[in-house]
């Protein structure tokens, strides 16, 4: 056999690479994706201003009106503007809470309105003046307290060694009191007469109640009275003349009660 043909036999064959059938592997579906629309905030307001809502919002322009001093011969009031930010037409009523406040209009009707707070000056409460009456007592009882027992004890001894001397003394110390509350009645009588009769100035503050379709405000209203100097000149009078007349009937009192005749009267 030649050297050849037997090489050839012993040769093993080339087998070609066999493909493996492919498998089934599901297939991913894809999901369509949605298109989102923007969220959009609605304010209320369209492009050109106007308002979408239907209710009407009342606002005002001020919820606190100072109108300064009132005297008698001023002419004061301030003005406020009720506005409708919401939408409609907007319907109420203003009413003032204290009889010293007066108002061009009660109702109104309208998106905008503007009210005229005035001051009815004759209803306008007054101050009174305040006298400040010191306790006479309480202050030599803060001041000289730690001097009344010795005081006491020396007159307690003046007293029982020398009767005359002693009542002397007494009789004298009794006075001093006797003073002293009488002097604290008359200022306590004048300050009641100054502040009944005599007007000071004085800050009056009240209330507006705005009431409608669009809700309810309330507005601070604040007016200072003033009154006259001819009126506190005559409160002033009023109150020595009436002081002096009450006066002069309890001394008239008091000396006819103890039978007393002063010179010149008899």
């Amino acid at each position: 056999m030649p050297v050849a043909a037997a090489s050839a036999a012993t040769a093993a064959p080339v087998q070609a690479p066999v493909k493996e059938p492919p498998r089934n592997i599901p297939e991913q579906k894809q999901v369509p994706r949605v298109p989102v629309a923007p969220v959009v905030v609605d304010h209320g307001t369209t492009s050109t201003g106007q308002s979408h809502n239907t209710a009407p919002a009342l606002m005002v322009s001020d919820n606190m009106v100072d109108l300064g001093e009132v005297s008698w011969n001023s002419k004061t009031f301030r003005k406020v503007s009720l506005l409708n930010v919401g939408g409609g037409e907007m319907q109420g009523t203003v009413v003032a809470k204290e009889p010293w406040m007066a108002l061009n209009i009660q109702n109104f009707s309208g998106n905008a309105q503007t009210i005229e707070v005035r001051v009815k000056k004759r209803r306008l409460p007054l101050g009174r003046v305040e006298l400040h009456v010191p306790n006479l007592f309480a202050i030599i009882w803060a001041r000289a307290r730690w001097a009344l027992p010795l005081i006491g004890f020396w007159m307690w001894v003046l007293l029982l060694m020398a009767s005359s001397l002693g009542q002397k003394l007494l009789w004298g110390l009794l006075a001093v009191v006797g003073v002293l509350a009488v002097s604290e009645v008359l200022m306590w009588w004048s300050a009641w007469h100054v502040r009944m009769l005599v007007p000071a100035a004085k800050i009056n503050t009240g209330r507006l109640l705005v009431k409608s379709s669009g809700g309810e405000q309330q507005i601070e209203v604040r007016a200072k009275a003033r009154p006259s100097g001819l009126r506190v000149a005559a409160g002033w009078a009023l109150a020595i003349g009436l002081m002096t007349a009450e006066l002069l009937a309890v001394v008239w009192i008091v000396l006819a009660y103890f039978n007393i005749s002063l010179p010149g009267l008899a």
